[in-house]
């Protein structure tokens, strides 16, 4: 009877062996899966930090280009009122040419009055 009580004790653990063997050869492939995962996950954080040094480089020019864009308005807006500036003294001149030329032709006539 003790024999067979350590026979069926015998069977239990070779069955219990047997049950820890098919555990440590699933464990062993969901490791080599979970393995490919981190290895996929660590090329896709690599890829992210390469795309995020990307997007700040990006960030870095877009604001240069506002910069430029907003002093090159500045500058456009200076030349505005500068044509402006130059317009008016324009108009200002040419009144005054008028006014010079008809003033002339006045002092002119009134000479030429007077000689007569």
């Amino acid at each position: 009877m003790k024999m067979e009580v350590e026979l069926r004790a015998v069977h239990e653990m070779r069955a219990e062996l047997a049950q820890v063997r098919m555990d440590i050869q699933n464990l062993g492939a969901m490791r080599q899966e979970l393995m490919g995962q981190v290895q996929g996950l660590t090329q896709d954080l690599a890829q992210s930090a390469e795309d995020l040094h990307k997007v700040s480089a990006l960030q870095a020019e877009t604001q240069e280009i506002k910069h430029e864009t907003q002093h090159l308005r500045s500058g456009i807006e200076l030349e505005k009122k500068g044509y402006a500036q130059s317009y008016e003294q324009g108009q200002d001149m040419q009144i005054f040419l008028f006014i010079s030329v008809a003033s002339f032709y006045r002092t002119r006539r009134r000479t030429a009055h007077l000689i007569y």
